[in-house]
């Protein structure tokens, strides 16, 4: 996503936790000609938004990625610490992150809110309680950042992601689930991040002025019927 707005044209900002890994993105981003900069910093952490704050009003397009997604958890058997920081990344984040920066989209006409989500939200899941309804928690927040930002210049989306080829899902899906979560998917195979990335650059260009408040489920069919020959 952050090459694919930079090559748009956008000056990135990019935030993360791994040091590290922030680091080793910048510099390549920066070989490629895409200017940029970037903060590591725990979005768990309500510090992290008083360094923000004085960068917000200058943020054009806000991408809201971030997730925390620990081991799968039956509803009873949720871990009260574990739900908390999880809906402080994936939820509480996003919301504050839009307060931070809408002021600034409304006083230029012109602004991009894109929060990125899961089908687990519309399909749910065993032991994905927390995770889903936090997820989707998002679309109804996009939902309301578009009615308010309505006659300013400025939209809000929810992405909803299905199986996507990551570090995580092959982290999470062992080799014996891939075919028998394959078998599920119409299109007949996971999803690539260049394919995520050019959603949200969409959504973040100015030919998406009349889409707003939406929910755009990028899953290969994930949930839906079969059919065939």
């Amino acid at each position: 996503m952050a090459r694919e707005l930079g090559r748009q044209g956008h000056r990135l900002l990019l935030l993360g936790r791994n040091a590290e890994r922030l680091a080793a993105l910048t510099g390549e981003l920066e070989a490629e000609g895409l200017g940029n900069r970037s903060l590591a910093l725990d979005l768990a952490e309500s510090a992290s938004f008083e360094e923000l704050a004085q960068l917000a009003s200058e943020v054009d397009v806000l991408v809201h990625n971030a997730s925390y997604f620990p081991p799968y958890q039956r509803v009873e058997k949720l871990d009260p610490a574990e739900l908390a920081r999880m809906s402080a990344v994936g939820l509480e984040a996003a919301l504050a992150l839009s307060r931070l920066v809408l002021p600034g989209m409304k006083r230029r006409g012109f602004g991009r809110i894109v929060l990125v989500g899961s089908v687990a939200a519309t399909l749910g899941g065993q032991g994905q309680a927390a995770y889903a309804t936090i997820k989707a928690s998002l679309g109804a927040l996009a939902r309301v950042l578009a009615t308010e930002a309505s006659g300013h210049g400025v939209t809000a989306n929810l992405v909803e992601l299905g199986l996507i080829e990551t570090e995580r899902m092959e982290a999470v899906v062992k080799p014996e689930l891939r075919a028998a979560l394959l078998a599920r998917i119409p299109a007949g195979r996971f999803g690539q991040v260049e394919e995520v990335a050019a959603l949200v650059a969409f959504l973040a260009s100015e030919k998406a002025a009349y889409l707003t408040g939406a929910t755009l489920p990028l899953t290969g069919g994930l949930g839906l019927g079969f059919g065939g020959a």
